[in-house]
Formats: structure tokens, sequence, C-alpha cells
């Protein structure tokens, strides 16, 4: 008898998260933290727009969280700090680049 694990996933709820500001071809919104991608309601995506390229916390009030284990959807927040300062490259859709 084979028993298939399943592997860990996270099931995202509303708390603090940090992350890249990122908007891609198609004006998507993401918080991008490494192995996490949360996206940003259509909604409130507005907000993050002078944010874009930086690294922010912000805390979710509502997150969407399908069932099976995938990505989120913040619908809405507060920004608590910027983590980083703009930098006059921001990230791009080509790729992400992050130096210290």
């Amino acid at each position: 008898m084979l028993v298939a694990g399943s592997a860990p996933a996270g099931i995202r709820g509303p708390g603090k998260y940090a992350g890249i500001v990122l908007f891609d071809r198609w004006d998507t919104c993401y918080l991008y933290s490494g192995i996490y991608l949360m996206y940003i309601s259509e909604k409130s995506k507005e907000a993050l727009r002078k944010y874009e390229g930086q690294l922010i916390l912000l805390d979710a009030k509502e997150v969407y969280q399908p069932i099976n284990p995938g990505d989120g959807r913040i619908n809405k927040f507060k920004v608590l700090k910027i983590l980083s300062p703009p930098h006059p490259q921001r990230a791009s859709n080509t790729g992400l680049e992050r130096t210290r």
C-alpha cells in the first residue's frame, strides 16, 4: 500500500505580511515574499501603486484563501511600514533582483 504524503502548504489568513509590491503587464498586483505570492484585490490595489518595487509590511484585514492550498488574495489591508527605500530601477516583469 502506498500512502501519499501531503506537501506542507500554508493556508494564508489575516495577519501581517512582508513582501515586494509588484504589478505585472496585465496590471495585476502581487505581494511577493520568496516562496509566497499573495494577490491584491482589484478594488484595493491602487493604494499600493506608490510602493511598487518596494519591500513593505502590511496588515491584511481580509484574506481569501481557496480550499486547495494555493495563492491567497488580500482584499483589505493597512500598510504598516516601508521596509526598503524607493529604488531607481524598480522590479520589472522580466525578472526580480534584490541586492543588499
